[in-house]
């Protein structure tokens, strides 16, 4: 089992090595638009000297380089020089995100491998089929559960561990709060989870903004192992070294002891090390397409009531809209269309008295329900007939 991490310096390098990794991604911030290594020359040498440094400690370590800018015509003389510069390091597999660079690098390198990492694109068996035909591996995307990267017989690597990009953009959105060119970060809650803060970043290259957890699979080693899969990418990018170096190590254990495996204090080391849960994301279920499909249902439910404001972990005020009890099954829908069940064990009034039933156009207070925020929607299912 390769394990798969990247590096922009000698030290990343080293690090990576030292700690088990089987498989590097070499990065120059030109074209790798998530690194973190300053700009540092106007060429690709600097890929040379990393190539050199890997080789210098382990030989035989297999060593790609990431390309996944997104082009515009303005970068082409720049991927020129790149691919100029990939022979005299010797380097022959690239990693990509846009699939239109195919036929360009094949027609400027013939012998080139090429690895396709579309990480918000090959989301469905029948592109993921299409693209195999062309590339040699591809990375997944982090919404595939591992019910979907079972039915795939192409080789595939999937994220294991590290932040998760939710969304980019090629506009600096942050730029005008900044006086710097260089790369920033900001944190923002997620209204629905209060303490839950989600990463915005900015560079040259855009605007990046990641989950307020990492992805971990460290609880999964024995599914991950049962998926076949090419390669397992760790993602520290932007992390400390020790993130990198015990994400590395704690991989190599567990998949090198996964009888004996215990998952739970590696998890508690990388969260004191990235300051975020570690979770599994979507590989065990992709719960959002779940309640998607839940609210294509048809539309029979009995709105029993609106939430108009919300005391984290205490109560939620309720504005009632059809009669209920404690005793009624009710769920909660965010503005968003998230569905959560509900455990409703008091009703109450605004002063506190005890409440037999929810009385239509009145205000209540229920006990503190996960997920709740102003606008949701308290629902109940028609009665049977």
């Amino acid at each position: 089992m390769r394990i798969t991490t990247f590096a922009a310096t000698k030290n990343d390098i080293t690090t990576a090595l030292s700690s088990g990794a089987t498989q590097l991604i070499l990065e120059d911030p030109k074209l790798s638009i998530r690194c973190y290594a300053p700009h540092t020359s106007p060429d690709f040498s600097t890929l040379c000297k990393l190539a050199d440094h890997a080789r210098h400690i382990q030989p035989d370590i297999e060593l790609s380089v990431n390309c996944d800018i997104l082009a515009h015509e303005r970068h082409f003389s720049l991927l020129e020089t790149f691919l100029e510069t990939l022979p005299k390091a010797g380097l022959k597999t690239i990693r990509i995100q846009d699939p239109g660079l195919q036929p360009l690098i094949k027609n400027r390198l013939p012998k080139a491998t090429l690895h396709l990492a579309t990480e918000t694109g090959n989301q469905n068996l029948e592109s993921i089929q299409y693209y195999a035909n062309l590339f040699a591996r591809q990375t997944l995307s982090n919404e595939l559960p591992s019910s979907e990267i079972k039915k795939i017989k192409s080789p595939v690597e999937i994220q294991v561990q590290g932040p998760i990009l939710i969304q980019y953009s090629t506009r600096r959105f942050m730029a005008g709060h900044y006086n710097t060119e260089t790369s920033s970060r900001k944190l923002a809650q997620a209204h629905e989870y209060p303490g839950r803060s989600f990463v915005f970043y900015d560079n040259p290259h855009g605007h990046f903004m990641y989950l307020y957890f990492d992805k971990c699979l460290l609880k999964s080693i024995p599914e991950l192992i049962s998926l076949n899969l090419e390669s397992w990418l760790i993602d520290a990018r932007g992390e400390s070294p020790e993130y990198l170096q015990k994400s590395i190590q704690f991989y190599k254990e567990a998949y090198e002891n996964t009888d004996t495996w215990q998952a739970t204090p590696a998890i508690e080391t990388l969260e004191s090390l990235s300051g975020r849960p570690q979770k599994p994301g979507f590989f065990k279920v992709n719960k959002t397409d779940q309640q998607r499909r839940k609210l294509t249902l048809p539309e029979n439910n009995i709105h029993v009531g609106t939430v108009i404001d919300t005391i984290n972990g205490k109560n939620i005020t309720l504005e009632v809209h059809h009669p209920f009890t404690v005793k009624t099954p009710l769920e909660l829908i965010s503005p968003e269309g998230k569905t959560r069940s509900t455990t409703i064990t008091t009703l109450q009034n605004l002063w506190g008295d005890t409440l037999n039933e929810a009385i239509p156009g009145t205000l209540i207070q229920l006990n503190w329900q996960k997920g709740a925020q102003v606008k949701s929607k308290l629902v109940s299912s028609p009665p049977t007939p």
